[in-house]
């Protein structure tokens, strides 16, 4: 019997698609060089602090603002690029921010790094916004 996608299914059958992926990918072996395989999951075992969750939600709401307030700063920097006159002070303003941003993000988690904004990208805009300035009476 083939299953909805038309692979022969490898092994016994649960009847949900899903399921049946899964064991198709186990008996492949997809799963039998993950890292971390057969360690211990980290955390666990170990009990947790008292009031482990309101610190947990103070660290969030902690984290919130502060990427918010660096947000507000790096759109702040691309406007002040933005707003620069002569394209070659632009240009080198925007590779600054870039390699600024690339700093700052090898001291962060992947999840709490910001975008690095692309030089190419961020003079399209500004040739884009310097033409409009122009074109304005």
């Amino acid at each position: 019997m083939t299953s909805e996608d038309g692979v022969e299914p490898i092994g016994p059958t649960s009847g949900s698609a899903v399921e049946d992926s899964i064991l198709r990918a186990i008996a492949q072996g997809d799963f039998d060089q993950l890292p971390g395989a057969g360690k211990p999951i980290p955390g666990r075992g170990v009990a947790d602090p008292p009031g482990w969750w309101a610190q947990r939600l103070l660290d969030d709401e902690r984290r919130r603002r502060t990427r918010a307030r660096e947000d507000a700063l790096l759109e702040a920097e691309l406007s002040a690029i933005w707003m620069l006159e002569i394209e070659a002070e632009a240009r080198a303003a925007a590779e600054d921010l870039a390699r600024r941003v690339t700093s700052i993000n090898a001291a962060r988690l992947a999840e709490d790094a910001f975008p690095t904004p692309e030089p190419d990208q961020v003079m399209a805009e500004w040739r884009a916004m310097s033409a409009a300035r122009r074109a304005r009476p």
